[in-house]
Protein backbone atom coordinates (compact mmCIF):
# COMPACT_ATOMS: atom_id res chain seq x y z
CA UNK A 1 0.00 0.00 0.00
CA UNK A 2 2.93 2.34 0.62
CA UNK A 3 3.89 2.19 -3.07
CA UNK A 4 0.36 3.05 -4.22
CA UNK A 5 0.07 5.82 -1.64
CA UNK A 6 3.36 7.37 -2.76
CA UNK A 7 2.35 7.17 -6.45
CA UNK A 8 -1.00 8.86 -5.75
CA UNK A 9 0.63 11.56 -3.62
CA UNK A 10 3.24 12.23 -6.29
CA UNK A 11 0.59 12.42 -9.02
CA UNK A 12 -1.49 14.86 -6.94
CA UNK A 13 1.51 17.13 -6.40
CA UNK A 14 2.38 16.96 -10.09
CA UNK A 15 -1.16 17.98 -11.10
CA UNK A 16 -1.02 20.87 -8.60
CA UNK A 17 2.25 22.11 -10.09
CA UNK A 18 0.86 21.65 -13.62
CA UNK A 19 -2.18 23.81 -12.89
CA UNK A 20 -0.18 26.44 -11.01
CA UNK A 21 2.31 26.81 -13.88
CA UNK A 22 -0.36 26.30 -16.58
CA UNK A 23 1.69 23.56 -18.21
CA UNK A 24 0.55 20.25 -19.76
CA UNK A 25 0.32 17.57 -17.03
CA UNK A 26 2.13 14.73 -18.82
CA UNK A 27 5.70 16.11 -18.67
CA UNK A 28 5.17 17.18 -15.05
CA UNK A 29 3.88 13.71 -14.13
CA UNK A 30 6.84 12.08 -15.84
CA UNK A 31 9.30 14.45 -14.17
CA UNK A 32 7.73 13.64 -10.80
CA UNK A 33 8.14 9.91 -11.44
CA UNK A 34 11.75 10.42 -12.51
CA UNK A 35 12.24 12.39 -9.30
CA UNK A 36 11.21 9.31 -7.32
CA UNK A 37 13.62 7.30 -9.43
CA UNK A 38 16.59 9.61 -8.92
CA UNK A 39 15.90 9.93 -5.19
CA UNK A 40 16.51 6.21 -4.74
CA UNK A 41 13.08 5.52 -3.30
CA UNK A 42 12.25 3.04 -6.06
CA UNK A 43 15.10 0.79 -4.98
CA UNK A 44 14.78 1.12 -1.22
CA UNK A 45 11.10 1.68 -0.44
CA UNK A 46 8.93 0.89 -3.47
CA UNK A 47 7.78 -2.62 -4.35
CA UNK A 48 9.15 -3.16 -7.86
CA UNK A 49 6.71 -5.93 -8.71
CA UNK A 50 3.75 -3.82 -7.56
CA UNK A 51 5.14 -0.86 -9.52
CA UNK A 52 5.35 -2.96 -12.68
CA UNK A 53 1.82 -4.30 -12.21
CA UNK A 54 0.50 -0.77 -11.64
CA UNK A 55 2.25 0.38 -14.81
CA UNK A 56 0.72 -2.43 -16.87
CA UNK A 57 -2.76 -1.89 -15.37
CA UNK A 58 -2.63 1.83 -16.14
CA UNK A 59 -1.43 1.15 -19.66
CA UNK A 60 -4.17 -1.47 -20.18
CA UNK A 61 -6.88 1.02 -19.22
CA UNK A 62 -5.43 3.75 -21.46
CA UNK A 63 -5.29 1.32 -24.37
CA UNK A 64 -8.89 0.28 -23.60
CA UNK A 65 -10.06 3.90 -23.67
CA UNK A 66 -8.21 4.59 -26.92
CA UNK A 67 -9.71 1.45 -28.46
CA UNK A 68 -13.24 2.72 -27.78
CA UNK A 69 -12.66 5.31 -30.53
CA UNK A 70 -11.32 2.82 -33.11
CA UNK A 71 -14.56 1.60 -34.62
CA UNK A 72 -13.61 -0.19 -37.89
CA UNK A 73 -16.75 1.16 -39.57
CA UNK A 74 -15.24 4.64 -39.53
CA UNK A 75 -12.81 3.57 -42.25
CA UNK A 76 -15.74 3.36 -44.68
CA UNK A 77 -14.65 3.19 -48.31
CA UNK A 78 -11.08 4.27 -47.53
CA UNK A 79 -9.73 0.75 -46.97
CA UNK A 80 -7.18 0.96 -49.78
CA UNK A 81 -5.87 4.33 -48.66
CA UNK A 82 -5.74 3.25 -45.03
CA UNK A 83 -3.79 0.07 -45.82
CA UNK A 84 -1.41 2.00 -48.07
CA UNK A 85 -0.56 4.68 -45.50
CA UNK A 86 -0.44 2.25 -42.55
CA UNK A 87 1.76 -0.24 -44.38
CA UNK A 88 4.16 2.38 -45.76
CA UNK A 89 4.72 4.04 -42.39
CA UNK A 90 4.87 0.79 -40.42
CA UNK A 91 7.43 -0.99 -42.60
CA UNK A 92 9.47 2.05 -43.67
CA UNK A 93 9.92 3.48 -40.16
CA UNK A 94 10.34 -0.01 -38.70
CA UNK A 95 12.95 -0.87 -41.31
CA UNK A 96 14.93 2.27 -40.57
CA UNK A 97 14.69 1.55 -36.84
CA UNK A 98 16.04 -1.94 -37.47
CA UNK A 99 19.00 -0.48 -39.37
CA UNK A 100 19.75 2.05 -36.62
CA UNK A 101 19.65 -0.59 -33.87
CA UNK A 102 21.94 -2.93 -35.82
CA UNK A 103 24.34 -0.06 -36.56
CA UNK A 104 24.54 0.66 -32.81
CA UNK A 105 25.59 -2.94 -32.16
CA UNK A 106 22.32 -4.49 -30.97
CA UNK A 107 21.53 -8.13 -31.65
CA UNK A 108 19.14 -8.99 -34.46
CA UNK A 109 16.40 -9.98 -31.99
CA UNK A 110 16.77 -6.75 -30.02
CA UNK A 111 16.87 -4.74 -33.24
CA UNK A 112 13.62 -6.35 -34.44
CA UNK A 113 11.94 -5.43 -31.15
CA UNK A 114 13.19 -1.86 -31.47
CA UNK A 115 11.84 -1.71 -35.01
CA UNK A 116 8.45 -3.02 -33.88
CA UNK A 117 8.33 -0.55 -30.99
CA UNK A 118 8.76 2.55 -33.18
CA UNK A 119 6.79 1.39 -36.23
CA UNK A 120 3.29 2.37 -35.05
CA UNK A 121 1.78 5.68 -33.88
CA UNK A 122 0.04 6.46 -30.60
CA UNK A 123 -3.72 5.95 -30.65
CA UNK A 124 -4.04 7.71 -27.29
CA UNK A 125 -2.31 10.92 -28.44
CA UNK A 126 -3.71 11.12 -31.97
CA UNK A 127 -7.34 10.45 -31.03
CA UNK A 128 -7.20 13.09 -28.31
CA UNK A 129 -5.70 15.66 -30.70
CA UNK A 130 -8.30 14.93 -33.38
CA UNK A 131 -11.09 15.37 -30.84
CA UNK A 132 -9.66 18.59 -29.46
CA UNK A 133 -9.32 20.03 -32.98
CA UNK A 134 -12.82 18.76 -33.92
CA UNK A 135 -11.38 16.85 -36.89
CA UNK A 136 -12.27 13.37 -35.64
CA UNK A 137 -15.26 12.86 -37.93
CA UNK A 138 -13.79 14.56 -40.99
CA UNK A 139 -12.45 12.42 -43.87
CA UNK A 140 -8.88 13.17 -42.80
CA UNK A 141 -9.63 12.11 -39.22
CA UNK A 142 -11.26 8.90 -40.39
CA UNK A 143 -8.22 8.10 -42.53
CA UNK A 144 -5.83 8.65 -39.62
CA UNK A 145 -7.99 6.59 -37.24
CA UNK A 146 -8.01 3.75 -39.77
CA UNK A 147 -4.21 3.91 -39.99
CA UNK A 148 -3.97 3.67 -36.20
CA UNK A 149 -6.27 0.64 -36.13
CA UNK A 150 -4.29 -1.25 -38.79
CA UNK A 151 -0.94 -0.48 -37.16
CA UNK A 152 -2.15 -1.52 -33.71
CA UNK A 153 -3.38 -4.82 -35.15
CA UNK A 154 0.04 -5.41 -36.77
CA UNK A 155 1.83 -4.74 -33.47
CA UNK A 156 -0.54 -7.04 -31.55
CA UNK A 157 -0.05 -9.81 -34.12
CA UNK A 158 3.72 -9.43 -33.69
CA UNK A 159 3.33 -9.53 -29.90
CA UNK A 160 1.46 -12.82 -30.27
CA UNK A 161 4.27 -14.27 -32.37
CA UNK A 162 6.90 -13.09 -29.84
CA UNK A 163 4.91 -14.60 -26.97
CA UNK A 164 4.65 -17.93 -28.75
CA UNK A 165 8.25 -18.14 -29.97
CA UNK A 166 9.75 -17.23 -26.58
CA UNK A 167 7.63 -19.65 -24.54
CA UNK A 168 8.70 -23.22 -25.40
CA UNK A 169 6.00 -24.75 -23.20
CA UNK A 170 3.31 -22.82 -25.08
CA UNK A 171 2.75 -23.68 -28.76
CA UNK A 172 2.73 -20.71 -31.14
CA UNK A 173 -0.81 -21.58 -32.13
CA UNK A 174 -2.09 -20.63 -28.64
CA UNK A 175 -1.32 -16.87 -28.69
CA UNK A 176 -2.13 -16.57 -32.39
CA UNK A 177 -5.34 -18.53 -31.88
CA UNK A 178 -6.18 -16.25 -28.96
CA UNK A 179 -5.70 -13.17 -31.15
CA UNK A 180 -7.91 -14.71 -33.86
CA UNK A 181 -10.50 -15.46 -31.18
CA UNK A 182 -10.31 -11.87 -29.94
CA UNK A 183 -10.94 -10.62 -33.47
CA UNK A 184 -13.98 -12.88 -33.92
CA UNK A 185 -15.50 -12.15 -30.50
CA UNK A 186 -14.86 -8.42 -30.92
CA UNK A 187 -16.62 -8.41 -34.28
CA UNK A 188 -19.63 -10.26 -32.85
CA UNK A 189 -19.86 -7.87 -29.93
CA UNK A 190 -19.55 -4.76 -32.11
CA UNK A 191 -22.04 -6.08 -34.62
CA UNK A 192 -24.68 -7.62 -32.34
CA UNK A 193 -24.23 -7.68 -28.57
CA UNK A 194 -22.94 -4.40 -27.12
CA UNK A 195 -25.32 -2.05 -29.00
CA UNK A 196 -28.26 -4.01 -27.57
CA UNK A 197 -26.92 -4.67 -24.07
CA UNK A 198 -25.46 -1.23 -23.39
CA UNK A 199 -27.65 0.83 -25.67
CA UNK A 200 -31.19 -0.51 -25.27
CA UNK A 201 -31.31 -1.57 -21.65
CA UNK A 202 -31.14 2.04 -20.37
CA UNK A 203 -28.56 1.21 -17.71
CA UNK A 204 -27.82 3.83 -15.05
CA UNK A 205 -24.31 5.30 -14.90
CA UNK A 206 -23.02 3.02 -12.15
CA UNK A 207 -24.30 -0.16 -13.83
CA UNK A 208 -22.95 0.97 -17.19
CA UNK A 209 -19.50 1.57 -15.71
CA UNK A 210 -19.54 -1.87 -14.07
CA UNK A 211 -20.52 -3.44 -17.39
CA UNK A 212 -17.60 -1.71 -19.13
CA UNK A 213 -15.12 -2.83 -16.48
CA UNK A 214 -16.49 -6.37 -16.69
CA UNK A 215 -15.85 -6.45 -20.44
CA UNK A 216 -12.36 -5.02 -19.91
CA UNK A 217 -11.36 -7.58 -17.27
CA UNK A 218 -12.88 -10.51 -19.19
CA UNK A 219 -10.72 -9.65 -22.20
CA UNK A 220 -7.68 -8.97 -20.02
CA UNK A 221 -8.17 -12.31 -18.26
CA UNK A 222 -8.40 -14.12 -21.59
CA UNK A 223 -5.15 -12.43 -22.67
CA UNK A 224 -3.43 -13.57 -19.47
CA UNK A 225 -4.57 -17.16 -20.06
CA UNK A 226 -2.98 -17.02 -23.53
CA UNK A 227 0.23 -15.58 -22.02
CA UNK A 228 -0.34 -12.25 -23.75
CA UNK A 229 0.07 -8.79 -22.15
CA UNK A 230 -3.04 -7.31 -20.53
CA UNK A 231 -2.96 -4.41 -23.00
CA UNK A 232 -3.68 -6.81 -25.88
CA UNK A 233 -6.97 -7.88 -24.30
CA UNK A 234 -7.73 -4.27 -23.32
CA UNK A 235 -7.28 -3.14 -26.92
CA UNK A 236 -9.88 -5.60 -28.22
CA UNK A 237 -12.19 -4.82 -25.28
CA UNK A 238 -12.13 -1.16 -26.31
CA UNK A 239 -12.98 -1.96 -29.90
CA UNK A 240 -15.79 -4.24 -28.69
CA UNK A 241 -17.59 -1.19 -27.24
CA UNK A 242 -16.57 1.26 -29.96
CA UNK A 243 -19.75 1.12 -32.01
CA UNK A 244 -22.37 3.85 -32.06
CA UNK A 245 -24.32 4.63 -29.90
CA UNK A 246 -22.35 2.71 -27.24
CA UNK A 247 -19.20 4.83 -27.53
CA UNK A 248 -21.25 7.99 -27.05
CA UNK A 249 -22.92 6.58 -23.93
CA UNK A 250 -19.68 5.48 -22.26
CA UNK A 251 -17.51 8.51 -23.00
CA UNK A 252 -18.61 10.40 -19.89
CA UNK A 253 -18.06 7.40 -17.63
CA UNK A 254 -14.53 6.81 -18.89
CA UNK A 255 -13.11 10.34 -18.97
CA UNK A 256 -12.52 10.73 -15.24
CA UNK A 257 -11.09 7.21 -14.92
CA UNK A 258 -8.81 7.88 -17.89
CA UNK A 259 -7.37 10.98 -16.21
CA UNK A 260 -6.72 8.92 -13.06
CA UNK A 261 -4.94 6.09 -14.89
CA UNK A 262 -3.06 8.59 -17.09
CA UNK A 263 -1.56 10.12 -13.96
CA UNK A 264 -0.72 6.76 -12.40
CA UNK A 265 0.79 5.46 -15.64
CA UNK A 266 3.24 8.31 -16.25
CA UNK A 267 4.34 8.58 -12.63
CA UNK A 268 4.85 4.80 -12.44
CA UNK A 269 6.72 4.81 -15.76
CA UNK A 270 9.08 7.53 -14.58
CA UNK A 271 9.71 5.62 -11.36
CA UNK A 272 10.12 2.26 -13.12
CA UNK A 273 12.51 2.93 -15.98
CA UNK A 274 16.26 2.68 -15.50
CA UNK A 275 17.98 5.90 -16.48
CA UNK A 276 20.11 4.95 -19.49
CA UNK A 277 23.77 5.58 -20.06
CA UNK A 278 25.10 7.92 -22.74
CA UNK A 279 24.63 5.16 -25.31
CA UNK A 280 21.01 4.69 -24.24
CA UNK A 281 20.30 8.42 -24.50
CA UNK A 282 21.91 8.40 -27.93
CA UNK A 283 19.65 5.53 -29.04
CA UNK A 284 16.56 7.34 -27.73
CA UNK A 285 17.56 10.57 -29.48
CA UNK A 286 18.28 8.89 -32.80
CA UNK A 287 15.02 6.92 -32.74
CA UNK A 288 12.98 9.98 -31.81
CA UNK A 289 14.65 12.01 -34.55
CA UNK A 290 14.00 9.23 -37.04
CA UNK A 291 10.28 9.15 -36.22
CA UNK A 292 9.92 12.94 -36.25
CA UNK A 293 11.89 13.50 -39.45
CA UNK A 294 10.83 10.51 -41.57
CA UNK A 295 7.14 10.03 -40.75
CA UNK A 296 5.68 13.47 -41.72
CA UNK A 297 7.14 13.75 -45.26
CA UNK A 298 6.64 10.04 -45.96
CA UNK A 299 2.97 10.03 -44.96
CA UNK A 300 2.34 13.45 -46.54
CA UNK A 301 3.85 12.33 -49.84
CA UNK A 302 1.62 9.26 -50.08
CA UNK A 303 -1.57 11.02 -48.97
CA UNK A 304 -0.99 13.85 -51.43
CA UNK A 305 -0.49 11.32 -54.22
CA UNK A 306 -3.92 9.96 -53.31
CA UNK A 307 -5.39 13.34 -54.25
CA UNK A 308 -5.60 15.06 -50.87
CA UNK A 309 -4.56 18.66 -50.30
CA UNK A 310 -1.08 19.61 -49.12
CA UNK A 311 -2.48 20.86 -45.80
CA UNK A 312 -4.38 17.65 -45.02
CA UNK A 313 -1.38 15.54 -46.07
CA UNK A 314 1.12 17.47 -43.95
CA UNK A 315 -1.19 17.57 -40.93
CA UNK A 316 -1.78 13.82 -41.15
CA UNK A 317 1.96 13.18 -41.30
CA UNK A 318 2.60 15.34 -38.24
CA UNK A 319 -0.25 13.70 -36.32
CA UNK A 320 1.31 10.26 -36.86
CA UNK A 321 4.85 11.35 -35.93
CA UNK A 322 5.21 9.61 -32.58
CA UNK A 323 5.58 6.08 -31.29
CA UNK A 324 2.77 4.08 -29.78
CA UNK A 325 1.89 3.31 -26.17
CA UNK A 326 2.11 -0.30 -27.35
CA UNK A 327 5.86 0.22 -27.67
CA UNK A 328 5.93 0.11 -23.85
CA UNK A 329 4.20 -3.28 -24.06
CA UNK A 330 6.74 -4.50 -26.62
CA UNK A 331 9.64 -3.27 -24.49
CA UNK A 332 8.38 -4.83 -21.26
CA UNK A 333 7.65 -8.11 -23.04
CA UNK A 334 11.18 -8.11 -24.44
CA UNK A 335 12.71 -7.46 -21.03
CA UNK A 336 10.58 -10.13 -19.30
CA UNK A 337 11.57 -12.73 -21.94
CA UNK A 338 15.26 -11.80 -21.79
CA UNK A 339 15.30 -10.39 -25.33
CA UNK A 340 16.00 -6.76 -24.43
CA UNK A 341 18.33 -5.11 -21.98
CA UNK A 342 16.62 -2.81 -19.44
CA UNK A 343 18.61 0.10 -20.84
CA UNK A 344 17.17 -0.48 -24.33
CA UNK A 345 13.68 -0.59 -22.86
CA UNK A 346 14.38 2.72 -21.14
CA UNK A 347 15.52 4.18 -24.46
CA UNK A 348 12.28 3.00 -26.10
CA UNK A 349 10.21 4.49 -23.26
CA UNK A 350 12.02 7.81 -23.55
CA UNK A 351 11.52 7.79 -27.33
CA UNK A 352 7.79 7.26 -26.84
CA UNK A 353 7.50 9.99 -24.22
CA UNK A 354 9.58 12.50 -26.19
CA UNK A 355 7.64 12.05 -29.42
CA UNK A 356 4.29 12.08 -27.58
CA UNK A 357 5.20 15.39 -25.93
CA UNK A 358 6.37 16.99 -29.18
CA UNK A 359 3.35 16.00 -31.30
CA UNK A 360 0.93 18.63 -29.86
CA UNK A 361 3.55 21.29 -30.58
CA UNK A 362 4.14 20.13 -34.14
CA UNK A 363 0.46 20.06 -35.17
CA UNK A 364 -0.17 23.67 -34.20
CA UNK A 365 -1.70 25.82 -36.91
CA UNK A 366 1.39 28.05 -37.10
CA UNK A 367 3.67 25.09 -37.87
CA UNK A 368 1.32 23.65 -40.49
CA UNK A 369 0.87 27.08 -42.11
CA UNK A 370 4.64 27.45 -42.37
CA UNK A 371 5.06 24.03 -43.96
CA UNK A 372 2.20 24.63 -46.40
CA UNK A 373 3.70 28.03 -47.27
CA UNK A 374 6.96 26.38 -48.33
CA UNK A 375 5.32 23.38 -49.98
CA UNK A 376 6.29 23.20 -53.70
CA UNK A 377 2.65 22.98 -54.80
CA UNK A 378 1.93 26.35 -53.20
CA UNK A 379 4.70 28.07 -55.14
CA UNK A 380 3.41 27.25 -58.62
CA UNK A 381 2.19 30.11 -60.77
CA UNK A 382 -1.57 30.27 -61.19
CA UNK A 383 -2.76 32.42 -64.09
CA UNK A 384 -6.18 33.21 -62.58
CA UNK A 385 -7.69 36.46 -61.41
CA UNK A 386 -10.73 36.77 -59.17
CA UNK A 387 -11.51 40.27 -60.48
CA UNK A 388 -15.31 40.65 -60.39
CA UNK A 389 -15.85 36.91 -59.90
CA UNK A 390 -17.87 34.98 -57.37
CA UNK A 391 -15.12 32.95 -55.72
CA UNK A 392 -16.26 29.59 -54.30
CA UNK A 393 -13.84 28.07 -51.79
CA UNK A 394 -14.29 24.32 -51.38
CA UNK A 395 -16.79 22.72 -53.69
CA UNK A 396 -18.90 19.86 -52.39
CA UNK A 397 -22.36 18.84 -53.56
CA UNK A 398 -23.81 22.18 -52.52
CA UNK A 399 -20.91 24.00 -54.13
CA UNK A 400 -21.53 22.28 -57.47
CA UNK A 401 -25.21 23.25 -57.41
CA UNK A 402 -24.35 26.84 -56.57
CA UNK A 403 -21.67 27.09 -59.26
CA UNK A 404 -23.98 25.78 -61.97
CA UNK A 405 -26.84 28.06 -60.97
CA UNK A 406 -24.52 31.07 -60.88
CA UNK A 407 -23.27 30.25 -64.34
CA UNK A 408 -26.83 29.97 -65.62
CA UNK A 409 -27.55 33.45 -64.29
CA UNK A 410 -24.50 34.98 -65.93
CA UNK A 411 -22.12 35.34 -63.01
CA UNK A 412 -18.44 34.73 -63.49
CA UNK A 413 -17.24 32.03 -61.13
CA UNK A 414 -13.81 30.93 -59.92
CA UNK A 415 -13.62 27.76 -57.81
CA UNK A 416 -10.76 26.81 -55.48
CA UNK A 417 -10.73 23.19 -54.30
CA UNK A 418 -8.11 20.72 -53.11
CA UNK A 419 -9.70 17.69 -54.79
CA UNK A 420 -8.15 17.03 -58.23
CA UNK A 421 -11.28 15.16 -59.38
CA UNK A 422 -13.47 18.16 -58.57
CA UNK A 423 -11.12 20.54 -60.36
CA UNK A 424 -10.92 18.27 -63.41
CA UNK A 425 -14.71 18.00 -63.58
CA UNK A 426 -15.13 21.77 -63.43
CA UNK A 427 -12.48 22.36 -66.08
CA UNK A 428 -14.25 19.91 -68.39
CA UNK A 429 -17.31 22.18 -68.13
CA UNK A 430 -15.10 25.18 -68.91
CA UNK A 431 -15.52 26.59 -65.41
CA UNK A 432 -12.45 28.33 -64.03
CA UNK A 433 -11.02 26.20 -61.23
CA UNK A 434 -7.79 26.12 -59.26
CA UNK A 435 -6.53 23.17 -57.29
CA UNK A 436 -5.12 24.14 -53.93
CA UNK A 437 -5.74 24.76 -50.26
CA UNK A 438 -8.21 27.63 -50.05
CA UNK A 439 -6.98 28.48 -46.55
CA UNK A 440 -3.49 29.30 -47.82
CA UNK A 441 -2.77 33.05 -47.99
CA UNK A 442 -0.32 32.53 -50.86
CA UNK A 443 -3.03 31.00 -53.04
CA UNK A 444 -5.53 33.74 -52.19
CA UNK A 445 -2.92 36.31 -53.14
CA UNK A 446 -2.15 34.47 -56.39
CA UNK A 447 -5.78 34.59 -57.57
CA UNK A 448 -6.20 38.18 -56.30
CA UNK A 449 -9.05 37.22 -53.99
CA UNK A 450 -9.23 40.79 -52.63
CA UNK A 451 -10.56 41.88 -56.03
CA UNK A 452 -13.44 39.39 -56.08
CA UNK A 453 -17.04 40.54 -56.20
CA UNK A 454 -18.12 37.99 -53.59
CA UNK A 455 -16.62 35.02 -51.76
CA UNK A 456 -18.62 31.97 -50.70
CA UNK A 457 -16.77 29.51 -48.44
CA UNK A 458 -17.75 25.87 -47.99
CA UNK A 459 -14.59 25.13 -45.99
CA UNK A 460 -15.48 22.95 -43.00
CA UNK A 461 -13.00 24.25 -40.44
CA UNK A 462 -13.91 27.42 -38.61
CA UNK A 463 -10.26 28.33 -38.08
CA UNK A 464 -9.69 28.30 -41.86
CA UNK A 465 -12.65 30.60 -42.41
CA UNK A 466 -11.48 32.96 -39.68
CA UNK A 467 -8.07 33.08 -41.33
CA UNK A 468 -9.79 33.93 -44.62
CA UNK A 469 -11.74 36.76 -43.01
CA UNK A 470 -8.58 38.22 -41.48
CA UNK A 471 -6.90 38.41 -44.89
CA UNK A 472 -9.96 39.56 -46.93
CA UNK A 473 -11.45 42.80 -45.63
CA UNK A 474 -13.20 44.64 -48.45
CA UNK A 475 -15.11 41.75 -50.05
CA UNK A 476 -18.37 40.27 -48.68
CA UNK A 477 -17.65 36.74 -47.45
CA UNK A 478 -20.45 34.22 -46.84
CA UNK A 479 -19.50 31.13 -44.82
CA UNK A 480 -21.36 27.88 -44.31
CA UNK A 481 -21.31 26.95 -40.62
CA UNK A 482 -22.51 23.92 -38.65
CA UNK A 483 -22.73 25.21 -35.07
CA UNK A 484 -24.17 28.31 -33.47
CA UNK A 485 -20.89 29.19 -31.74
CA UNK A 486 -19.12 29.00 -35.11
CA UNK A 487 -21.72 31.38 -36.54
CA UNK A 488 -21.02 33.86 -33.75
CA UNK A 489 -17.26 33.65 -34.36
CA UNK A 490 -17.71 34.24 -38.11
CA UNK A 491 -20.02 37.19 -37.49
CA UNK A 492 -17.59 38.78 -35.03
CA UNK A 493 -14.82 38.46 -37.63
CA UNK A 494 -16.89 40.37 -40.21
CA UNK A 495 -18.28 37.46 -42.22
CA UNK A 496 -21.84 36.39 -42.98
CA UNK A 497 -22.58 32.92 -41.55
CA UNK A 498 -25.10 30.67 -43.27
CA UNK A 499 -26.27 27.89 -40.94
CA UNK A 500 -26.02 24.41 -42.45
CA UNK A 501 -29.65 23.66 -41.56
CA UNK A 502 -30.69 26.64 -43.70
CA UNK A 503 -28.11 26.19 -46.40
CA UNK A 504 -29.35 23.27 -48.44
CA UNK A 505 -28.61 23.68 -52.10
CA UNK A 506 -32.14 24.82 -52.96
CA UNK A 507 -32.69 27.28 -50.11
CA UNK A 508 -29.19 28.71 -50.32
CA UNK A 509 -29.40 29.27 -54.05
CA UNK A 510 -32.86 30.82 -53.75
CA UNK A 511 -31.51 33.16 -51.08
CA UNK A 512 -28.47 33.95 -53.21
CA UNK A 513 -30.53 34.77 -56.30
CA UNK A 514 -32.81 37.03 -54.31
CA UNK A 515 -29.91 38.83 -52.67
CA UNK A 516 -27.73 39.11 -55.78
CA UNK A 517 -29.91 39.47 -58.93
CA UNK A 518 -28.73 38.54 -62.42
CA UNK A 519 -26.07 41.02 -63.53
CA UNK A 520 -26.53 43.07 -66.70
CA UNK A 521 -24.86 41.65 -69.78
CA UNK A 522 -25.67 37.96 -69.13
CA UNK A 523 -22.73 35.56 -69.30
CA UNK A 524 -20.11 38.31 -69.42
CA UNK A 525 -21.59 40.33 -66.57
CA UNK A 526 -19.89 40.82 -63.26
CA UNK A 527 -21.21 40.32 -59.79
Amino acid sequence: MFTLTLLLLTASLAYTVSRALRLPPVPILLAAGLGLNVSGLTENLLDQEFLENTLMLGLAFLVFHAGTELNPRRIGTRVGRVLGVAGLQFFAVGGLGLSVALALGKTLTAALLVALAIAASSTLVVVRLLQERRHFYEPQGQLVVGVLLVQDLLVILAIGIIAGVTQPSLPLVVPLGAIAGFVLVTWLLVRFATPWVLGRLSLDEETLLLALLTILFLFAGAAALADLPLAVGAFFAGIAVSGFPVNALIRGQLNSLTDFFLAIFFVALGAFIVLPSTEGWMLAGVLALLVLVVTPPLVAWLIERMGWSARAALESGLLLAQTSELSIVVGMLGVSRGLLEPEVFSALALTTLLTMLLTPLLVRAAVIDTLVHWHPSQRRHRAHSALGHVVVLGCGRQGFDLVHRLRERGHRVLVVDDDPAVVASLLEEEIEAVRGDAATPRLLEAIQARRAGLIVSFMRRTEDNLKLLRSIRNVPVYVRVFESHDARAIRRAGGHPIAYADATAKTFIAWFEQTFPRPPGGEEGAT
